[in-house]
């Protein structure tokens, strides 16, 4: 599956973009909070139920993310179905996963200052990015939410590499359940993530039941101090 990033500078970034990427592949888009402001034209196509959503965050920058992501998917939603932007709903399904109508797969991400959301007409997709500057406590974490074969591969590890080989797993679990709309109904411990045959850059989740056989997963380039993942399908002919 061929992944293209691109960073967004304004908001008719969905004017400027070759759509062949959607319909062959999967197209990121990365947004930083400083770029794309919100004004009131923006604020305009929101509906009063999203709005009052966002004002549920208390603070300024989480709300202006949750707003300016949910708009980058309505836009580039109702570009490709040549719909009105006002008209872009997005509802939730049952374990929270944003959805909307059209066959236009769609997931989106956010952490420190960046946003990401993911398009595909072709896959099923997840998509999640994870600040490495907020280390967190990885050797608790690794050993509540990995796979044991995950925790000897990691302990394994030299110290240089145990940041990146934590974040790297930890951004494709991540996305993997947001692909599947599994979200935190799924146990992060009941798969083990491993690199594809001949490939250091494809990933897959072995599991016991083969619950992700038909699933991928990759990195994508991200701005530094960053690491950013995501799944897709890979239909069987």
């Amino acid at each position: 599956m061929q992944i293209y990033t691109a960073r967004m500078q304004s908001w008719n970034f969905h004017l400027q973009q070759d759509y062949s990427h959607i319909e062959n592949g999967i197209q990121i888009w990365l947004l930083h909070q400083k770029d794309c402001p919100l004004t009131e034209r923006e604020l305009a196509l929101f509906s009063q139920e999203e709005l009052l959503a966002a004002e549920r965050f208390h603070s300024p920058e989480v709300k202006a993310q949750y707003l300016k992501g949910h708009l980058l998917i309505k836009r580039m939603l109702a570009h490709c179905s040549n719909s009105p932007e006002q008209q872009v709903q997005l509802q939730k399904e049952e374990h929270g996963k944003l959805c909307w109508n059209f066959p236009l797969h769609f997931n989106l991400s956010h952490s420190g200052e960046w946003i990401v959301a993911a398009f595909s007409f072709l896959s099923e997709i997840g998509i999640d990015i994870e600040c490495r500057k907020r280390t967190p406590r990885m050797e608790s974490i690794v050993r509540h939410f990995f796979h044991p074969d995950e925790i000897e591969t990691w302990c394994s590890t030299s110290d240089t590499e145990q940041k990146t080989l934590f974040f790297q797993y930890w951004t494709m679990k991540e996305a993997l359940l947001k692909a599947t709309g599994d979200g935190l109904y799924a146990s992060t411990k009941d798969f083990c993530l491993k690199p594809k045959t001949h490939s250091a850059t494809i990933w897959y989740a072995d599991h016991v039941n083969h619950q992700y056989d038909s699933w991928l997963l990759e990195t994508f380039p991200t701005p530094e101090d960053y690491t950013g993942s995501v799944a897709y399908r890979v239909r069987k002919n």
